[in-house]
């Protein structure tokens, strides 16, 4: 069996959910339209992957998370909870398709928990949006939604 999670990088960007591959929303301030391509290169110089994939044993995507450096996620510093800590990894977005089990959510942080442990980060800080009340987490993710 081939390993399920994937590096999320220049080169599997095109495998990600189609909502993912051009979103720059975090990686801009205010009106700026960043080249998302230079932004990969500066990132993964800096970091590695920038996010994980998870594939089923088909290869089909069902899931992606992107995080890493907060310094490499300008906008976050613009939003009312106020910029996260300069040592912590980010995580800015997580996306599951439609077919995704909630357990491909939590294989998705692990990822993410584990590389922030592994590079050194003191913390993982995440911005959340607000749900109505009673969707449950598998609905959570069935939508794009950016803060």
């Amino acid at each position: 069996m081939t390993s399920r999670l994937a590096g999320l990088t220049g080169a599997t960007l095109e495998t990600a959910p189609s909502v993912c591959q051009t979103c720059v929303w975090w990686q801009t301030r205010g009106n700026r339209e960043p080249d998302k391509r230079r932004w990969m290169e500066r990132a993964e110089d800096e970091w590695g992957a920038w996010g994980t994939i998870y594939r089923d044993d088909d290869g089909r995507v069902l899931g992606s998370m992107q995080y890493g450096p907060a310094h490499l996620f300008p906008r976050a510093a613009d939003l009312p909870a106020g910029p996260p800590s300069e040592d912590a990894v980010l995580v800015t977005c997580a996306y599951l398709l439609s077919d995704s089990q909630p357990w491909i959510e939590q294989s998705l942080f692990l990822a993410a928990i584990g590389e922030a442990r592994d590079k050194g980060a003191r913390a993982l800080e995440a911005f959340a949006y607000r749900y109505r009340e009673g969707t449950t987490p598998a609905e959570r993710f069935l939508v794009h939604r950016t803060v």
